[in-house]
C-alpha cells in the first residue's frame, strides 16, 4: 500500500492503487483517492477519478469534482464536468459553471455555457451572458449573444447591443466677399492681374 507519493509536480496521494503517474509535463492517473494534485499550471483537485490531466500547454480533464483550475490565461472554475480546457492561445470549454474567465484580450464572463472562446487575435463566442468584452480596438458590449468579434485588424460583430458613435467634422474655407471668378476671362487676363484671387 502506497502511503504517500510526492512528485516533482507536487502530487500528494494516499491511494493504494495508483496505476500510473506521469509528472511535470503531464499527469495521467486513474487513482480513485487522489487527495491533492497541484501542477505547474496551478491545478488543485480532490477528484477521486481524475482520468487525464495534461498541464501548462493545455489542460484536459473529465473529473467530476475538480475544485479549482487556474491556468496561464487566468481561468478559475468550479465546474464538476469541465470537458476540455486549452489555455493561452485559445480557450475551449463546455463547462456549465465556469465562474470567471479573464483572457489576454480582457474578457470577463460568468456564462454557464460558454461554447468557444478564442482570444487576442479574434474572439468567437456564443455565450448568452457575456458581461463585458473590451477589445484592443476599445469595444465595450453587454450583448448576450455576441456571435463573432474579430479585433484590431477589423471588427466583425452581429451583437444586438454594440453601441457605436461616429462623429463627422466638416470644415469649409470662406472666400472673401466681392471676389469672384469670371469664367470668360482668359489665362492672360488672369496672369496680368485682372482677376484677383484672395489670399489667406
Amino acid at each position: 500500500m502506497l502511503t504517500t507519493i510526492v512528485t516533482a509536480a507536487g502530487i500528494t496521494t494516499t491511494a493504494h492503487s495508483v496505476t500510473t503517474i506521469v509528472t511535470a509535463a503531464g499527469i495521467t492517473t486513474t487513482a480513485h483517492s487522489v487527495t491533492t494534485i497541484v501542477t505547474a499550471a496551478g491545478i488543485t483537485t480532490t477528484a477521486h477519478s481524475v482520468t487525464t490531466i495534461v498541464t501548462a500547454a493545455g489542460i484536459t480533464t473529465t473529473a467530476h469534482s475538480v475544485t479549482t483550475i487556474v491556468t496561464a490565461a487566468g481561468i478559475t472554475t468550479t465546474a464538476h464536468s469541465v470537458t476540455t480546457i486549452v489555455t493561452a492561445a485559445g480557450i475551449t470549454t463546455t463547462a456549465h459553471s465556469v465562474t470567471t474567465i479573464v483572457t489576454a484580450a480582457g474578457i470577463t464572463t460568468t456564462a454557464h455555457s460558454v461554447t468557444t472562446i478564442v482570444t487576442a487575435a479574434g474572439i468567437t463566442t456564443t455565450a448568452h451572458s457575456v458581461t463585458t468584452i473590451v477589445t484592443a480596438a476599445g469595444i465595450t458590449t453587454t450583448a448576450h449573444s455576441v456571435t463573432t468579434i474579430v479585433t484590431a485588424a477589423g471588427i466583425t460583430t452581429t451583437a444586438h447591443s454594440v453601441t457605436t458613435t461616429t462623429i463627422t467634422i466638416t470644415t469649409t474655407t470662406d472666400i472673401e466677399p466681392n471676389k469672384h471668378f469670371n469664367t470668360n476671362e482668359t489665362a492672360d487676363e488672369i496672369n496680368n492681374g485682372s482677376i484677383k484671387i484672395p489670399t489667406a
